[in-house]
């Protein structure tokens, strides 16, 4: 990339993001009844439930942190930076694929606007985590 402040735009605009994504977890509990649809699980279901929801919270905020104040780190191309970057456009493009496919689509009608708001968030962050993985794997800008 010829302009250096390009790969910081993209990664504070993916911090952004990513911290929005952050903040909907928070949100999302509540909106679609975990609390009275866990309590019907098995408790190991539950157990696993709960620690899989604090990882994706955990992963999501270690990569909103990583793009707030590392952004210059992540794209200077250091072989850690370049692994970290095509890991997060793999799990993001990932993510995709699982709105796109996996999700029920009855469900996706139910929350229009949360489903294109989600599908334009995951795929922002796919696009750019995989343009900066390739600008700094082949061309070390």
């Amino acid at each position: 990339m010829s302009n250096p402040l390009l790969p910081i735009v993209l990664l504070y605009v993916a911090a952004f993001t990513l911290t929005m994504i952050l903040i909907a977890n928070f949100i999302a509990p509540k909106k679609l009844n975990y609390k009275g649809n866990v309590s019907r699980m098995e408790p190991l279901h539950r157990e696993v439930f709960h620690v899989h929801c604090l990882y994706t919270i955990l992963t999501i905020g270690g990569m909103a942190a990583l793009c707030w104040f590392m952004p210059r780190q992540l794209a200077g191309g250091s072989p850690l930076a370049v692994v970290l970057l095509w890991f997060m456009a793999g799990y993001w493009s990932l993510r995709v694929l699982i709105q796109f496919f996996f999700y029920n689509r009855e469900i996706k009608k139910t929350y229009p606007v949360y489903n294109v708001m989600f599908t334009l968030a995951f795929g922002y962050l796919g696009l750019a985590f995989f343009t900066l993985a390739v600008a700094t794997t082949f061309f070390h800008f």
